[in-house]
């Protein structure tokens, strides 16, 4: 009989607007369904949505595939006697939470687990809110939950799942007696051949695919694009939901404001099968992030064969070194210039160059992960 394990995420398929958290859940559970039965507990809308899912049946489980079942929970359904119930429906052997600060999906969650006196296993994955970065949004309310959470006892007795090295520290950092075990997110894969868009001299097409928040710093390049030589000819594409509006409105007048060589679109959100045309579409992906846990759409821009032009603060370094693209420290924006003008300036054969750079890094990457072997030591409920 598989191992049942209850999965607690703020949005799941088939959301799409939350980006990187829901592929790194739904490809983790994928990836092992065969092993567990999955129970996942999330919402019944996307982020930033008044209504619930069109076709979708809430607050009762749906059979999506083979030993994944889901419950998408109204905001009336996600008080702490819906999870006490749901949990004892379950009799979960383990517990895995998706996120750190969510109300609904992590801190009344664990309340519960904590009243009835839950003795099965508790994953926690972080997913890159520990990072410095994530910490200065709303960072008063982090501070306290994070004290509160440190005097609850919680640390020692959950393990947290970092996604790299990096933010092993970063738990390590704010939990130096916690329990942690590395397992890499499993990103989207391109299986098919390389192609190549055409580069001219001076021209350039980028391309953004995240949220439109502080945290993504989308700003940053609008600001330096306001400096491009006339003679540089540059369309930007910006896909993503406006989670932040007064944010939002700061980068629509900042594209407003630019020069008549530079072309930005806002686009809204990407539904998760049209990512890797609209990167092939594209000379490269741009995102001066103030921190990753990991990076999906960094890894898809890889994986579509797009060198990427990113900030220094996520897990893939070094990236100029095997012509991949280029991962800049955010104080230095004379280096994210002359990359841009770089950029502009390539032809094709220069261009292809990185194009192959980004996949062969993309597929090397790939070739050094065994995920099944790895989240089976997560989960594995003996070592607690």
């Amino acid at each position: 009989m598989k191992k049942k394990v209850a999965v607690f995420i703020d949005w799941y398929e088939p959301g799409f607007k939350a980006g990187g958290p829901i592929q790194s859940c739904k490809n983790l559970v994928n990836q092992l369904s065969g092993l567990f039965e999955f129970y996942i507990f999330t919402s019944d809308r996307d982020i930033g949505e008044d209504s619930s899912y069109e076709n979708v049946q809430t607050n009762t489980w749906i059979r999506n595939a083979e030993n994944i079942h889901v419950w998408y929970a109204t905001p009336d359904a996600r008080k702490a006697k819906d999870i006490r119930s749901m949990i004892k429906q379950v009799q979960p052997d383990i517990v895995y939470f998706n996120s750190m600060f969510s109300k609904s999906f992590a801190l009344i969650p664990l309340l519960v687990l904590k009243r009835i006196k839950y003795s099965g296993k508790i994953v926690l994955a972080p997913r890159g809110m520990l990072h410095s970065g994530a910490l200065s949004s709303k960072s008063l309310k982090k501070k306290v939950f994070l004290q509160v959470f440190r005097l609850s006892g919680w640390p020692s007795r959950l393990l947290f799942h970092a996604t790299d090295e990096q933010e092993l520290k970063y738990v390590k950092k704010h939990f130096p007696s916690a329990k942690v075990k590395v397992a890499a997110n499993i990103p989207n894969v391109d299986n098919t051949d390389l192609t190549f868009p055409v580069k001219q001299r001076n021209e350039l097409n980028a391309v953004y695919i995240a949220r439109i928040h502080p945290h993504k710093n989308l700003h940053f390049f609008l600001q330096l694009f306001k400096e491009l030589k006339p003679e540089y000819k540059l369309r930007f594409d910006i896909f993503g939901v406006a989670d932040d509006e007064a944010y939002s409105a700061r980068c629509r007048e900042l594209a407003a404001d630019l020069p008549g060589n530079v072309q930005v679109n806002f686009h809204g959100p990407l539904v998760n099968r049209e990512v890797l045309p609209t990167l092939k579409h594209n000379h490269v992906f741009m995102l001066a992030t103030l921190g990753e846990n990991f990076g999906h759409a960094v890894f898809e821009s890889l994986t579509a064969g797009r060198p990427v032009l990113i900030s220094d603060q996520t897990p893939w370094r070094s990236l100029a070194s095997v012509n991949a693209g280029w991962d800049l420290p955010l104080n230095d924006k004379q280096a994210f210039a002359g990359t841009i003008a770089e950029l502009m300036e390539m032809g094709q054969d220069e261009y292809d160059v990185w194009a192959k750079g980004a996949k062969a890094l993309a597929l090397d990457f790939m070739t050094k992960q065994n995920y099944t072997s790895t989240y089976l030591r997560l989960f594995n409920e003996t070592d607690n």
